[in-house]
């Protein structure tokens, strides 16, 4: 399953300054309010309902906040570069880079196969690197079309 056919412009961030997680989550519920019929409220409590069970940061500064979303008629993934860091947790390392699925409760293993995915596409050696050399968001929307293409 490719990543591609869920990406969608307005949906790619480049962040500066950064801010916290709950400026992320804000702006990443606003970006998916403007796409769907959810509002930004029901996509930040999604998020964070997530993030109350675990966090979602893994190592070398990268998130990969996810939520099914009731309503949400088709899997989407928000691209956010954020070079100078979000303070995601109380305590760790600055995020610089966030991949976030959100998808329906209705085919949660579509929803699994693209975090699968986007976690593939990161272990790529240089892929975080090339993805947070983004000058702009549709330079991290096409750099990630190309590191999708990359892997098959």
């Amino acid at each position: 399953m490719q990543i591609a056919a869920h990406l969608r412009p307005e949906l790619s961030l480049v962040l500066d300054p950064p801010g916290d997680r709950a400026s992320l989550f804000r702006r990443l519920g606003a970006a998916v309010a403007s796409i769907s019929a959810l509002s930004a409220a029901e996509v930040e409590q999604g998020l964070e309902r997530r993030e109350a069970q675990c966090s979602t940061v893994i190592d070398r500064g990268i998130a990969l906040p996810h939520a099914l979303l009731p309503g949400l008629a088709s899997p989407v993934v928000a691209l956010v570069a954020a070079p100078a860091g979000i303070d995601y947790a109380d305590g760790g390392i600055p995020v610089r880079l966030v991949l976030a699925i959100f998808g329906s409760p209705e085919d949660p293993w579509q929803h699994v196969r693209l975090l699968a995915r986007l976690a593939r596409i990161i272990s790529a050696e240089g892929a975080v690197e090339r993805l947070l050399a983004a000058t702009s968001p549709a330079d991290l929307l096409e750099r990630m079309r190309k590191e999708d293409a990359s892997h098959g």
